[in-house]
């Protein structure tokens, strides 16, 4: 069980983003904080257990190398998995599967830049990061599904880091 006394806010829009994302994707969390951590961030995230399962929930003891997160850990073929990240760094061994998001800095505490409590405001829920990172998954989404008459073997073949590769370039995108 989790003991340390934490202050959570959830980004503006997560739970209407895990509702729509889960109609298209499976869900792991995968923290560099402690296992009760994950599990405790599970909890507030997902309070009904709709979305996670406790075996998709991985944390720092998980990982072979410290402070890097792997997709062997996850135990799925990296062809067909999507990172959603505010740290690119972890990710250093999957770069092209990575989707970054930027962090979402609410405390002043937590950051140098100013913090959404400074300004006084919170992150837009029809226009912010999880909004448009929602955007691109369905752009994925829909792009490595497109089916093929005459492909058999189609889905087989598909590699979501090539589909991924390709909207960067039709779209000029840094983050899809």
């Amino acid at each position: 069980m989790f003991k340390e006394k934490l202050l959570i806010k959830l980004r503006p829009y997560a739970r209407t983003f895990l509702e729509n994302a889960s109609t298209m994707f499976d869900f792991s969390i995968f923290t560099l904080g402690s296992k009760a951590y994950a599990e405790r961030i599970v909890e507030i995230l997902d309070p009904k257990g709709l979305y996670f399962s406790t075996s998709n929930v991985f944390s720092k003891e998980d990982c072979k190398t410290p402070m890097i997160k792997g997709l062997d850990v996850v135990n799925q073929n990296e062809k067909v998995v999507l990172v959603v990240d505010d740290t690119k760094k972890v990710w250093m061994n999957h770069p092209k599967n990575l989707i970054e998001i930027k962090p979402y800095e609410y405390f002043s505490e937590t950051r140098l830049r100013t913090s959404w409590t400074q300004w006084r405001s919170d992150e837009s829920e029809e226009h912010g990061e999880l909004a448009r990172v929602l955007d691109e998954l369905k752009k994925i989404h829909s792009a490595f599904f497109d089916l093929k008459e005459d492909q058999f073997d189609y889905y087989e073949s598909r590699d979501v880091r090539d589909v991924v590769e390709d909207l960067r370039r039709k779209f000029n995108c840094l983050t899809c």
